[in-house]
């Protein structure tokens, strides 16, 4: 599970424009294996950005290149460009077969599952409800998605903090962005 941590970059400091959080990653010699497993489906001491997870979004839709994030392609000054930030790949972490199983997965989550509210007619919308357990009160909502799916252009991951289930609150906010 850390071996995938690392791949993803997890914990670490993204090549990003502006200061970003960074995830929380319990140090390994701490954790009992009832918190491995819990952290396997993303609860527990594993605290994820809504940036790490709209990477996970984005290496998925991208056959399994994680994408350095940026917030500005180009500047253009006077009519003339001043200065481009090209697509650059942070990681390779998992095989472009499993990313294609899992966009599957995806896609399946939001034309027969808990994502169904995510459609966009003419759009193939991929993406994942999440409920993080709160020790401190509500649950914190996610959706991560992309679309579309075959061609993807736009990533998105939302996390609305004290709420409840991710398909409830997170997954519409997350619709309306990629709408």
């Amino acid at each position: 599970f850390y071996s995938y941590l690392d791949r993803w970059g997890m914990g670490g400091s993204l090549d990003f424009q502006i200061p970003a959080s960074r995830d929380r990653i319990p140090d390994k010699a701490t954790i009992v294996p009832g918190e491995l497993a819990q952290m396997g489906f993303g609860q527990g001491a594993l605290l994820m950005t809504p940036l790490q997870m709209a990477l996970v979004g984005s290496t998925i839709a991208n056959d399994g290149n994680e994408p350095r994030p940026f917030l500005v392609r180009q500047l253009v000054r006077s009519g003339t460009i001043s200065s481009i930030y090209a697509p650059a790949w942070l990681a390779s972490p998992i095989s472009a077969d499993t990313a294609t199983n899992v966009k599957k997965m995806m896609v399946a989550v939001v034309q027969y599952g808990t994502g169904t509210a995510a459609r966009i007619p003419g759009v193939t919308v991929a993406g994942k409800t999440g409920t993080a357990t709160n020790p401190l009160g509500r649950s914190h909502s996610w959706f991560v998605c992309f679309a579309p799916a075959d061609h993807p252009r736009v990533a998105v991951a939302v996390l609305v903090e004290n709420v409840g289930y991710g398909a409830t609150y997170a997954l519409p906010i997350a619709r309306d962005v990629l709408a």
